[in-house]
């Protein structure tokens, strides 16, 4: 697998875990959709309607307890009914953990020369934890391949 692979590998798998955990989510069939990852469809007043989603499968950015997001992402972020974070642990006993996160709750941020925004993991709503150690040393370890910072030490 190439390198720029990866990420777009680790991507599907944050969002098929969310495809499978929230009733109604439905992963749209095109992986580069500019606007969305997916749809909800809900009820609401007696009507289905279609809300769309995005996830974003990343670390714990520790020196600051949340998700860094640059600024190519906020129009993709401001645009959806719902954001999720598929948190990949630092170790396979950590697990993998879901929040949702609102697009309105974050602190403007330059880390690395990157402007972006910070999502605080204590303003966001834990969902679940996912229990499955083949996916957790699955996501971990190409989570790991992508490291530059030297996070991860050989």
């Amino acid at each position: 697998m190439t390198t720029d692979k990866k990420p777009v590998t680790l991507g599907a798998m944050g969002e098929k875990i969310i495809a499978d955990i929230i009733h109604g989510a439905k992963k749209t069939d095109d992986w580069f959709d500019s606007t969305k990852d997916g749809t909800i469809t809900e009820m609401v007043d007696g009507k289905k309607v279609e809300k769309i989603y995005e996830v974003k499968t990343m670390r714990l950015n520790f020196k600051h307890q949340g998700l860094f997001i640059d600024k190519t992402q906020f129009k993709k972020l401001d645009g959806v009914d719902y954001n999720f974070w598929v948190r990949i642990p630092e170790k396979p006993e950590d697990k993998i953990r879901v929040y949702e996160y609102y697009a309105d709750e974050f602190s403007d941020l330059k880390m690395n020369g990157t402007s972006g925004r910070l999502y605080g993991i204590n303003q966001m709503d834990y969902v679940q934890t996912i229990d499955k150690p083949e996916l957790t040393n699955a996501m971990l370890d190409l989570s790991k391949s992508l490291s530059v910072h030297k996070r991860f030490k050989k």
